[in-house]
């Protein structure tokens, strides 16, 4: 798995399924061989041993060959066992997290950690330490020693799911081909295993079929209701896919849309979306901004490099390290909310979110910009990404919000250039700075605006809205809200340390809740870079698709009684958010939010503040909550409360 690893892309090089699924195979009984569980030899392959390993990757192997009870050669073996390729990747991977070789950030990426990327060494199972396996296996290569057992099962491994190709030009390819053919000549297994990968693709190639007709949702309108559409999209894209299945078209307006949705479209992204899918269709946030480019719009190479950049500033840590100076934010603003009177919690929390995002990304508040980044961004949304409505209905308050948030950006620039107040803090707008002095082309002063002003805008659209729907939840739930507030009121009896945040266990578990019941983003829109087939339907070249990733947020396999809010879902005995493909309210893969940790510890916070200064009540107590989805996701303004004393 480290041999796949392509750090430049953040991910595991790309090896067609079927040849993975074989080659992992391939490994498991590798391994076996090297426990003295079974032999091989060019007719049959034999348990000698068949007392459990003790691994949960080997010893479903070991009892599927014992129990058999028929011979079959190693081939055999590698191409039934193969069907558990996906669970030994997942597990494989996990693992390499766990022992801190590999670092998959909460942002999605994959890379070494940065202690095995400068030393180049790692922990064994053993408990030594080994050299990083690409060096290790090029000096086998272009050496003259002899391999040890396990270099020779990684290289038969490697050269039979073709990783030499990718990591050696034609030269040196052309100069080690005889040392890698007695290389694989020592181990049976490993032949074995070519073989079988050798053919696997061609055994497994689809045949060709008809083309089916994507099927069609009736109605002019998202299921012939614009009224409904701005209700609950996901509800109503998770009705149709079951009906129709994970592809279909609607018509939003006049606009023809395809639709990819379920468990299958989640894995589908997740594993092959960035060969696929481009994230064309949220250029039109840069160009709000008249930016070349955003992270959000950003794919490929460069896309990894600019997370890897950021991903420091958006860290969970990062937010971990402003616990006091964020709670005294809530304080302050909670304690301007007047007593006794309803008001409407959206814009006031998005003010909240603004002032502590500021202070954390840019070393100052912004509240006093809100109402003209509010006006910016659903300007945005509205127009050029969901292109619900036309522009030139906003034009003139659009120029102004505009103007006055670059205004907010170009301060907050120069607070941070030499000479100023904030100049090296170690905050989101220093790193900008940094990065463009070290390379003006990835990161142009175009672009640099738009790049400082970005986490405002989305944490008072997506954070403060979740804050909002929390709130909701622990106030329709006296029992749950009881609990949290004594939460809350334990953790601000003591130090404000990042430990003891992570013991407030309710508080998390209705946070998940509300993230499941009311996502920030339930559906994200990509175009189609390179046509595929998904679920026996084509997706051509060009075409836009929705992914509506939270359609498995509904469904009863994954959370039974989806519409009750329930937070024992998230107790480890029964953990439904940990089923592969689906819990997704931050994304999945490489356009994971790059600050799902920072956000989840700023509601976190946020929420617990809240509670503890103030003691609140829903207005009115039996209030339904009903949502919009213009421009984002959002509690209908009719929600209220209404502050009877601060605490």
């Amino acid at each position: 798995m480290l041999l796949l690893l392509n750090e430049d892309a953040g991910d595991l090089a790309f090896v067609p399924e079927a040849t993975l699924r074989h080659t992992l195979a391939g490994a498991a009984l590798m391994d076996l061989a090297l426990e003295n569980r079974i032999d091989t030899d060019a007719e049959q392959l034999t348990v000698i041993d068949a007392s459990p390993v003790g691994d949960e990757l080997l010893d479903p192997a070991l009892a599927s060959i014992a129990e058999s009870g028929t011979t079959h050669d190693a081939e055999y073996w590698v191409r039934r066992l193969a069907a558990d390729g996906d669970r030994i990747r997942t597990v494989a991977l996990e693992r390499l997290v766990a022992a801190g070789i590999l670092q998959s950030a909460e942002a999605g990426d994959m890379a070494l950690s940065p202690k095995v990327a400068r030393a180049h060494r790692y922990p064994t199972v053993e408990g030594g330490a080994e050299q990083e396996v690409r060096l290790r296996i090029m000096g086998v290569l272009f050496g003259d020693d002899i391999p040890a057992p396990r270099d020779i099962v990684i290289i038969c491994l490697a050269n039979a799911c073709g990783m030499f190709e990718r990591l050696l030009d034609k030269a040196e390819l052309d100069e080690v081909r005889e040392r890698l053919d007695l290389v694989g000549s020592m181990d049976l297994i490993g032949q074995a295993v070519t073989q079988a990968v050798r053919t696997s693709g061609r055994e497994e190639a689809p045949k060709p079929a008809p083309a089916k007709e994507i099927p069609k949702v009736k109605g002019g309108l998202l299921l012939g209701s614009a009224r409904e559409a701005a209700q609950d999209v996901r509800a109503l894209f998770t009705e149709q896919y079951l009906k129709l299945g994970p592809v279909f078209e609607v018509r939003l307006l006049q606009r023809r849309q395809l639709v990819l949705a379920g468990p299958e479209a989640n894995q589908f992204v997740n594993r092959k979306g960035r060969l696929y899918l481009s994230s064309g269709p949220l250029r039109g946030l840069a160009d709000g901004f008249g930016a070349a480019r955003l992270m959000l719009n950003m794919d490929g190479k460069d896309h990894v490099a600019m997370r890897k950049a950021f991903a420091p500033a958006f860290s969970r840590a990062r937010f971990q390290g402003f616990l006091e100076p964020a709670s005294q934010t809530v304080r302050r603003v909670v304690a301007t909310w007047p007593q006794g009177r309803a008001i409407k919690p959206l814009y006031a929390v998005q003010g909240l979110i603004a002032d502590q995002t500021g202070e954390v990304l840019a070393g100052e508040p912004c509240s006093e910009y809100l109402e003209d980044m509010v006006v910016f961004l659903e300007t945005v949304i509205t127009t050029k990404i969901a292109k619900q409505l036309p522009m030139f209905l906003f034009a003139r308050k659009f120029r102004k919000a505009r103007a006055r948030i670059e205004e907010l950006a170009r301060k907050s620039l120069q607070s941070h250039r030499p000479g100023g107040p904030l100049h090296n803090s170690g905050d989101l707008v220093s790193d900008l700075l940094d990065l463009h002095e070290a390379d003006p082309q990835f990161m142009p002063e175009i672009d640099m605006i738009a790049m400082a002003l970005a986490p405002y805008l989305l944490g008072i659209e997506t954070v403060a809205n979740t804050c909002v729907f929390t709130l909701y939840a622990i106030l329709k739930h006296p029992d749950i809200r009881a609990q949290v507030v004594a939460e809350a009121d334990e953790f601000f009896s003591g130090p404000l340390t990042a430990e003891r945040l992570d013991e407030m266990d309710v508080t998390h578990r209705v946070l998940l809740e509300s993230l499941r019941m009311y996502p920030a983003v339930p559906v994200f829109s990509r175009m189609v870079a390179n046509s595929f087939d998904f679920a026996g339907y084509h997706i051509p070249t060009g075409e836009e698709v929705f992914v509506a990733s939270t359609v498995t947020h509904r469904l009863p396999e994954f959370f039974p009684d989806p519409d009750r809010f329930d937070i024992d879902r998230y107790l480890p005995e029964r953990a439904e958010h940990r089923q592969a493909n689906a819990f997704v309210p931050f994304g999945f893969g490489h356009h994971r939010c790059v600050g799902s940790g920072f956000a989840e510890t700023q509601t976190l916070l946020t929420i617990a503040a809240i509670l503890h200064s103030a003691e609140l009540e829903m207005d009115p107590p039996d209030y339904e909550l009903k949502m919009t989805n213009v421009p984002t996701p959002r509690p209908s303004k009719r929600f209220k409360f209404k502050v009877n004393r601060l605490r």
